[in-house]
């Protein structure tokens, strides 16, 4: 009887259990859908007061988004934007590198690298397409700015980001992948020497993973991994974000005869292709590009290219395995939007038992970047953008 009684007992109370989580669950979740309506209504409300030129009231509104629901990414992004168009880059770049913190967004570590690296300089769409049509009033509409950011109170202008705890403290992060694959490189090497001449370093962790608590400042890296080509950064830090797109990539070490490209970019265009084409000392063809990744002579592989990045930043990597031969290695701007001048795409070519020589774009309106011709393994740089009409490489629309 007693037992029963025991059994009754323990199957009434996993059911008030579950009654209850289930009944906890629905009030979360109720209450997540209630946030999220209302987020989205502040950002639509956000975009109405930008179309009418009251950027406080559209401050404020994305604030007040920020505080519903601080990790998602969009109303950081927004409202980094209105500081931005309204020359307050400090703000914008609080606003950014607090987002990043709170969501982990990589798009905020970006923008906010695009800040850093252009001093002052940066340029971003407006955020709504009223805006883009009146931007041939840019001498009144520049007043009413200066206006509306003069009367704004410096309580209303900077926004209560609440920041996660685990992200407090000026901490740089990130990733070393492998070059050819992107797989994580465990137990890479990083020396950061400041420009005050103080050292830290760190490792990776087995995911290529790392972090390192860094003050404000200009700083050369050096990351160097075993079986990898060592390679050297400088670069600027601030609010532990860092004017260096992206993660870290190191080529493999090469093998005797061998020859590797790595193309690097911002995030726009989205899609650059590198391609290598040319002929072996025999005469036999070798076309290397998206569209065919691999080149060979009978059985041999005489060369291969990793990926086809179609969203930014890449890398893609070309790796020859056969160098006897003449090659053109070129960039190109797959959407032909004119900007691969403003790409801020770097190449590095490697071989082996030789400094890796870099090659960074040159501004320009255009959409084919040629880069060097390669002799027998003898790199002839070239460096230049173009802009034909036409040509068999340009997108069919």
């Amino acid at each position: 009887m007693k037992n029963k009684s025991y059994k009754l007992f323990i199957l009434s109370a996993a059911l008030i259990i579950l009654i209850l989580g289930a009944a906890i669950s629905g009030i979360y979740l109720a209450n997540n859908s209630i946030n999220k309506n209302n987020y989205m209504e502040k950002l639509e409300a956000a975009e109405k007061f930008i179309q009418e030129e009251n950027y406080a009231a559209a401050i404020t509104a994305y604030q007040e988004a920020i505080k519903l629901m601080p990790r998602e990414e969009k109303a950081y992004q927004e409202l980094a934007t209105v500081y931005i168009n309204q020359n307050n880059l400090s703000m914008a770049k609080y606003i950014l590198s607090s987002g990043y913190r709170a969501t982990h967004a990589y798009e905020l570590r970006y923008l906010y690298a695009d800040l850093l690296r252009n001093n002052n300089a940066y340029d971003v769409k407006n955020t709504t397409e009223a805006e883009t049509e009146k931007s041939g009033q840019s001498g009144s509409k520049e007043k009413s700015r200066e206006k509306e950011t003069a009367n704004t109170p410096q309580s209303e202008a900077f926004p209560l980001v609440e920041v996660p705890e685990e992200w407090s403290g000026e901490k740089y992060s990130g990733e070393i992948l492998d070059a050819g694959n992107l797989s994580g490189i465990n137990f890479a090497e990083m020396i950061f020497i400041h420009s005050d001449g103080t050292q830290t370093e760190v490792f990776s962790d087995a995911d290529g993973s790392f972090e390192a608590g860094l003050k404000d400042g200009l700083y050369d890296l050096t990351i160097s991994a075993d079986g990898y080509v060592t390679q050297s950064y400088e670069m600027y830090v601030e609010r532990g974000l860092a004017d260096y797109e992206g993660d870290f990539h190191l080529s493999p070490e090469l093998e005797e005869g061998q020859l590797r490209i790595v193309l690097e970019w911002g995030s726009a265009p989205k899609d650059l292709d590198l391609h290598l084409e040319g002929n072996l000392e025999d005469g036999t063809e070798v076309n290397l590009d998206f569209q065919k990744k691999e080149a060979y002579r009978g059985n041999m592989q005489i060369g291969n290219l990793d990926v086809d990045n179609r969203n930014g930043y890449g890398p893609e990597t070309i790796t020859l395995n056969y160098i006897n031969g003449i090659f053109e290695v070129f960039v190109v701007d797959y959407t032909w939007t004119g900007k691969i001048g403003s790409s801020e795409a770097r190449v590095t070519i490697y071989l082996r038992d030789q400094e890796p020589i870099v090659c960074d774009v040159p501004q320009g309106k255009g959409n084919i970047w040629k880069i060097c011709s390669i002799d027998h393994g003898k790199v002839n740089m070239e460096n230049m953008v173009e802009n034909p009409e036409s040509s068999k490489y340009r997108r069919s629309v």
